[in-house]
């Protein structure tokens, strides 16, 4: 799983700033980082209400041009981590002039989730794009970007900034498999990280989240970020989510036997007793520490098979001093423990 750190717009238009949260995302241990770029002379055609001209002077203040977006690339590529961007336009495309192709990755934002034109050219690169879904109807998506399956990693995403708990949908990403999708991410806006974890246990290729240094900062991002303590949490958890959803049969650890081991009462002879013999309850002792059998492993297992041979006063009993009995994890615990 490839975690993305989104550097958006977090950086507040401060050059250092944006070099220093690729740093922490270095640190974190992520697989990428991702810019975002707007032509801010055609992004509005008009800013007419109050949300429009909020936004415009946010992204104003945050705006890189195209060459300190290259330099921010440079950066986080020296550093060996994946850079992409996300385009809104395939007219920003164009405007954004050379070096598109030394971008490792793209992304579709959600707002753009069905422009075609601009999936097609930037699928034209020949580099893995991203496509989100945010805020538009499963069978639009499914339908809309069918003949594309192969050829993108579709994210499920909730285009509420923050997203609150019980918002998630995850189940989403099950059915964008189900319908074919080859690559499936999760673009995470959500109030709690931990969120993201969860999202982890649905089998991701991608999961992408925003980064900062204060998540109660002034900005349209902050509230959906993380920290870099966070990230590094996030890294973690993907880095052994197969290992924690195996769906094999319940086995037993190493360390959970020597717990038992240590926790835990075996039985003990309170007499000699010859070979053949049927042991009964008042034949045995419990005590701690457990070096063989339980005495609920005796009862459901042995107490009416006779001893494989003689055993005495005082020694602890193991599942194969019983007649037929086979050597179990209980005696190689013993012989682990011993040694």
């Amino acid at each position: 799983m490839h975690i993305i750190a989104e550097i958006g717009i977090n950086h507040s238009g401060d050059l250092q700033k944006a070099k220093s949260l690729i740093k922490d995302a270095k640190l974190s241990g992520c697989w990428g980082v991702k810019f975002q770029y707007r032509n801010l002379e055609s992004f509005y055609q008009s800013i007419n209400e109050i949300g429009d001209g909020i936004l415009f002077e946010d992204l104003e203040k945050c705006h890189f041009s195209d060459v300190l977006i290259h330099e921010l690339r440079e950066f986080a590529q020296a550093l060996n981590l994946k850079a992409g961007i996300s385009f809104f336009k395939t007219e920003d495309i164009i405007t954004f002039k050379n070096g598109i192709g030394d971008f490792d990755f793209f992304k579709v934002p959600s707002a753009e989730c069905l422009n075609i034109p601009l999936l097609k050219k930037l699928l034209s690169f020949k580099k893995t794009v991203l496509v989100s879904t945010g805020g538009h109807d499963f069978a639009d998506v499914v339908s809309g970007l069918s003949k594309f399956k192969e050829q993108i990693s579709i994210f499920h995403c909730i285009a509420n900034y923050p997203t609150k708990a019980g918002s998630q949908q995850f189940n989403v990403i099950n059915h964008f498999k189900k319908n074919g999708f080859k690559s499936v991410g999760y673009s995470s806006h959500d109030e709690d990280y931990e969120a993201c974890v969860l999202a982890m246990s649905f089998g991701l290729d991608f999961l992408e989240r925003h980064i900062t240094y204060d998540k109660n900062a002034d900005g349209l991002d902050h509230s959906s970020s993380s920290t870099l303590k966070e990230f590094s949490q996030l890294v973690k958890f993907s880095k052994n989510i197969k290992y924690m959803l195996a769906d094999e049969k319940r086995y037993v650890n190493q360390g959970e036997k020597i717990n038992m081991q240590n926790l835990g009462c075996g039985l003990y002879l309170r007499k000699n007793v010859r070979a053949g013999t049927v042991l009964k309850k008042h034949d045995l002792e419990i005590k701690a520490p457990r070096l063989g059998i339980s005495l609920g492993e005796f009862l459901a297992k042995f107490q009416k098979i006779g001893l494989a041979s003689n055993v005495s006063c005082g020694d602890y009993l193991k599942a194969s001093d019983f007649e037929g009995s086979k050597l179990f994890e209980q005696d190689k615990l013993t012989y682990f423990a011993k040694k």
